[in-house]
């Protein structure tokens, strides 16, 4: 005879009576990942960004996408200094105090060497770079010579690449 009230479902039970957790199967990292629109079926990490997207459309090498990397920490890195507001949110946690007078010069230093460095291949090189890196927006068509030659040009500057070197892998 059966009990009044919610049947309960036939699965198999912990000792307490508590349906078994260990059938349920948990996804992968990687079917999660894979799942993201914006990498398209694939687990380069550089996929997570505008600029690594870029430079993997293109087949540009690896030099170029730390390149950019590293100019977006350095200005990001300024500007939070500085107290200019960005539009992205960053949850890192600090003690509060800031950084130093001389390191925030040091940055800026670097953030302007980078930016003559990238006016060498052109106003529109460097406009391309920030696009790409800061903004995080896409590139027309008609820009990519131009992002790359930015590219290039900071990657240089910063010794990743040698000077003449071809851009593409």
């Amino acid at each position: 005879m059966s009990r009044p009230g919610r049947k309960r479902a036939l699965v198999l039970r912990e000792k307490n009576g508590r349906p078994s957790r260990a059938l349920k199967t948990a996804e992968p990292p990687e079917a999660v990942v894979l799942a993201q629109p914006h990498r398209r079926g694939s687990l380069d990490r550089r996929c997570a960004s505008v600029l690594g997207r870029f430079c993997l459309r293109l087949r540009l090498r690896q030099e170029l996408t730390d390149a950019g990397e590293e100019y977006a920490a350095t200005v990001k890195r300024w500007r939070a200094a500085k107290g200019i507001p960005t539009p992205f949110h960053n949850e890192a946690a600090g003690s509060g105090r800031g950084a130093a007078d001389t390191t925030v010069t040091a940055w800026q230093r670097q953030m302007l060497a980078m930016e003559r460095a990238m006016m060498t291949a052109g106003l529109k090189a460097l406009l391309a770079v920030k696009q790409l890196t800061l903004d995080s927006n896409e590139l027309a068509m008609d820009q990519d010579a131009a992002g790359v030659e930015g590219l290039v040009a900071l990657a240089v500057h910063l010794g990743l690449m040698p000077a003449g070197a071809h851009p593409w892998a």
